[in-house]
């Protein structure tokens, strides 16, 4: 079974910011290879139009960085050559016994880092903000690892295996940072699994 993490400062201060209904569900995270190298090569053919992308974060103490992360992303399409991505993800989830049931294929975006890029701690947006659903998890799929630093941290402490194919999975309540890329590029595939992906059930973890 995957770890959970430490308290959340933020929910602390802002105990109505977080609505998952299940806490230690949205303090949930794991890790495995799940996708091989021509299985990447697939999912990396459909990135063609990149655009900067520059995000806010909430800090602890509930001030913001105005650039909170650097980084560029583009829109990943669901169609039936990429829908092998979905069921690999239905897969794992039933794997972990999380009490999740899929309705379709989440929104995804493809990240590049390159050298100077990064995103700072921070917290996933879990409420209805700027007409956006309410986020239950987030999924990311590691595809190279031909860079240097770009570490992907949990909880400030757990550091992410940079495999090829490594999937990591975590919920809205577990901070997480990218470090700053000192070489090469890093290159992602993010799933943000919300209230239009699927629901929750009451136990959430089995």
């Amino acid at each position: 079974m995957a770890p959970y993490v430490n308290s959340n400062l933020l929910y602390d201060l802002d105990p109505k910011r977080f609505k998952v209904p299940n806490n230690k569900y949205s303090r949930f995270y794991a890790q495995k290879v799940i996708f091989t190298p021509d299985e990447l090569e697939r999912i990396q053919k459909y990135f063609n139009k990149e655009s900067y992308r520059i995000y806010p974060v909430t800090n602890d103490d509930l001030s913001i960085t105005p650039k909170g992360s650097s980084f560029t992303e583009d829109t990943f399409n669901w169609d039936e050559d990429t829908e092998f991505v979905y069921n690999r993800l239905k897969d794992w989830t039933k794997e972990l016994m999380l009490d999740f049931e899929w309705k379709t294929q989440p929104w995804a975006e493809f990240r590049r880092y390159v050298e100077g890029d990064f995103f700072k701690r921070h917290y996933d947006t879990p409420w209805n903000h700027k007409g956006l659903p309410l986020r239950y998890f987030t999924v990311g799929i590691q595809l190279n690892e031909e860079y240097e630093g770009g570490d992907f941290i949990i909880d400030s402490q757990h550091v992410m295996t940079k495999a090829k194919g490594n999937v990591v999975l975590w919920g809205v309540e577990v901070p997480h940072e990218v470090t700053v890329i000192t070489a090469g590029s890093r290159e992602t595939l993010i799933c943000f699994i919300d209230i239009d992906s699927g629901k929750v059930g009451k136990s959430n973890i089995i």
